[in-house]
């Protein structure tokens, strides 16, 4: 088995994306607030970035034990790492339901901070070989729950995140 070992500093890093989820109240303008309740944390491991999670099917995003606290009305931001093999422009590709925000070394790559069905955004990024940060801010109103994060070659698979 091929494992990557990964240091910064004398820290290892570790798999997945740091994450964590917040009940949102609305304002009177529709805007997702984030009220001052307790929050939720967990480690991404795959739960949401998969091709056969669609919004057709329903399933929720959020792993186990935080999914019926965060059915609806929530807001989930990722943080971590992420490894670029090659150093190239790349094609970020993002399907969600509802709004995201995609943000690669402070740059925000995707910005579709809206209430809307499921769709798909794109944009170009240059990203050098090694490893970027990584934010994904995402709220969910009503419904089902989507995210897919893609680059030019794909789905990308949490192999490459970290935190």
């Amino acid at each position: 088995e091929n494992v990557r070992r990964l240091f910064v500093g004398e820290d290892p890093l570790m798999p997945g994306l740091r994450c964590t989820a917040h009940n949102l109240v609305m304002e009177v303008l529709g805007i997702p607030v984030t009220p001052p309740e307790p929050s939720s944390s967990f480690v991404y491991r795959g739960e949401f970035n998969a091709r056969n999670i669609t919004s057709q099917e329903g399933l929720s995003i959020i792993p186990e034990p935080f999914r019926e606290r965060y059915a609806s009305w929530f807001m989930l931001r990722c943080i971590g790492l992420f490894i670029s093999e090659t150093s190239e422009q790349f094609l970020f590709t993002v399907t969600s339901d509802d709004g995201i925000r995609l943000t690669i070394d402070r740059h925000i790559v995707i910005d579709e901070w809206t209430q809307n069905l499921p769709h798909v955004s794109s944009s170009g990024l240059p990203l050098s070989r090694g490893i970027h940060t990584i934010e994904i801010s995402y709220f969910q109103s009503t419904g089902n729950q989507t995210i897919v994060i893609e680059d030019q070659y794909g789905v990308i698979e949490e192999t490459r995140f970290f935190h």
